[in-house]
């Protein structure tokens, strides 16, 4: 890249990076989140798909001074994302896209809501989306090139990017057979090169090795331990589940679920995710202003090389059937993200085609191009908000579409420029709970809350004396039996994070202690157990 355009990705850079931190949750959080931090910080094994590179990228957030400890985490989103915006930047440039055209399609796709609320918390994505553009603008260049460092680089980003979110392994696919094509071509060697390049891309797959090697460590959090709680409280031997290359597998390819289930398949399920899937990505991520640059793109693109256009037709389609038959509820628009990178560098190309005589003027009138750059970003990104607040009250169509998102009910509904800044609850709920559970317990809490008690255990160093266990509808009254076969409940007693609705059919006798912010909590001191049936 030139001077200007380089100038141009630092500047998009930090104005993203200041957008992305004062927005951020300012500590602990619950869910996944937690559980990011908790593995970001004592260097633990996360759930599905495991993360590794996340987990590893965390080493060097965690020891940062002066910072929340759960801060630190988030940090690795907040960086991440404001890198992905300048990478996509970037890759519009090395594609043609003029200057003007590709900042303020980077700048759309920053504030796209569910990348910008991915930047505002502990996870993965704003990290896989950042490797996915490395990727991406590695394989652009070795495909022009030709050149056998270009082509392993391009390998093993391709490989790397698996290890951070595995949504973008569709698209990634086409990149991979486009190398592999790359390398053969026109080469007396290019089976030897074509095994280069898949040892490249092993190798960029292999931190999930580091994941068998956690496994076998001493770690305050493992996955794998809390899927043995809750799938085999009775721990019956399970050759599925016996060694850590096991384990890891299913980690990778179990979709949070042990057994896994088998994926519908059917065609009108699927064909209604694929119709979700549109709708969702026009309404609340692009907003129509920009579905029309990217129609204007896809005209543009038509008028390439035929190999360009098939290339980007066949990332696209297998992106969206990649969500439709994987991607289901609130984490449809987290699996659709390569689908909204993609529809923004079409929408680069569609505001390329008309931005043709403003990139004279603003190479003429610097400061006055960046004012409208700023206002464009704004006025494109706007509807597609607007049509999200608007949802939330009045739910589109038919079928009722609204934005939803993973923890709906954990966190505040957001409004037009979503933030998590003050979003001090989870902290407030974990601690106050602790504080009040009984001496010696056993704290049975749903996923979400399981978390955020066990960040605050762990890291903390809060309730040692508790025992905390995720609660599971399936296994709980298992659980409660081994405890009270093995403590005296009166000196051991029973709390619930929440109601315990599925034990219903045993003899409860909760006392209620009320939180701040007027949660409940439910504590059992007498023996639970079933209750005869009726006659």
């Amino acid at each position: 890249m030139n001077s200007p355009s380089r100038l141009t990705a630092l500047a998009l850079f930090v104005a993203f990076f200041l957008i992305y931190l004062v927005t951020a949750a300012p500590s602990v959080m619950f869910g996944d989140s937690a559980e990011m931090q908790i593995v970001g910080l004592t260097d633990g094994i996360p759930h599905g798909t495991g993360y590794p590179t996340f987990v590893l990228l965390a080493r060097l957030f965690a020891p940062l001074p002066g910072i929340d400890p759960a801060f630190r985490i988030t940090l690795i989103s907040v960086m991440c994302g404001a890198v992905s915006v300048s990478l996509a930047f970037a890759v519009m440039r090395t594609l043609g896209i003029r200057l003007a055209a590709a900042a303020i399609a980077a700048g759309v796709y920053g504030l796209s809501f569910t990348f910008w609320r991915a930047a505002q918390r502990p996870e993965v994505y704003t990290l896989g989306v950042a490797m996915a553009l490395l990727a991406l603008w590695s394989g652009i260049v070795a495909l022009r090139t030709g050149r056998t460092p270009h082509l392993l680089l391009a390998a093993f980003l391709l490989g790397l990017t698996l290890t951070g979110h595995l949504s973008f392994g569709a698209p990634a696919s086409i990149l991979g057979l486009a190398l592999a094509w790359r390398a053969l071509r026109g080469r007396p060697r290019g089976l030897l090169r074509l095994a280069t390049l898949a040892f490249a891309w092993v190798l960029g797959i292999a931190p999930y090795s580091y994941l068998v090697w956690l496994d076998h460590q001493p770690r305050p959090y493992n996955h794998f331990h809390m899927i043995q709680i809750v799938a085999n409280p009775l721990n019956h031997p399970d050759p599925n589940f016996d060694t850590s290359w096991k384990r890891v597998k299913w980690l990778v390819l179990g979709r949070n679920n042990y057994p896994s289930p088998p994926l519908d398949l059917d065609p009108r399920s699927i064909a209604r995710r694929v119709l979700e899937s549109i709708a969702k990505l026009t309404l609340f991520e692009l907003g129509p202003l920009v579905v029309v640059w990217m129609a204007v793109g896809v005209v543009a693109l038509l008028r390439r090389p035929p190999p360009a256009t098939l290339a980007v037709a066949l990332a696209f389609a297998v992106a969206l059937a990649f969500a439709a038959v994987v991607g289901a509820g609130p984490v449809l628009l987290l699996v659709l993200m390569p689908l909204t990178l993609m529809a923004m560098l079409l929408a680069g190309f569609g505001l390329d085609a008309a931005l043709g005589r403003f990139e004279a003027i603003a190479s003429a009138r610097r400061a006055f191009a960046l004012v409208v750059v700023g206002v464009a970003i704004a006025l494109l990104a706007a509807p597609a908000h607007l049509t999200r607040v608007y949802a939330d009250v009045h739910p589109i169509g038919p079928w009722r579409f609204r934005m939803t998102e993973e923890s709906f009910d954990a966190y505040p509904r957001p409004g037009l420029i979503p933030s998590m800044h003050d979003l001090v609850e989870p902290g407030r709920f974990g601690r106050d709970l602790l504080s009040k559970a009984p001496a010696d317990a056993l704290v049975s809490a749903y996923w979400g809350e399981f978390m955020n008690l066990t960040y605050l255990q762990v890291v903390e160093h809060r309730r040692p004396d508790l025992t905390l266990e995720p609660q599971s509808p399936e296994g709980l009254a298992v659980r409660i039996a081994q405890w009270q076969a093995a403590h005296p409940i009166d000196s051991h007693p029973l709390v619930f994070a929440s109601y315990p609705a599925s034990l219903a059919d045993h003899t409860l006798a909760l006392d209620s202690l009320q939180l701040e912010g007027g949660r409940w909590i439910y504590v059992q001191r007498t023996p639970m157990v079933p209750r005869s049936p009726r006659r």
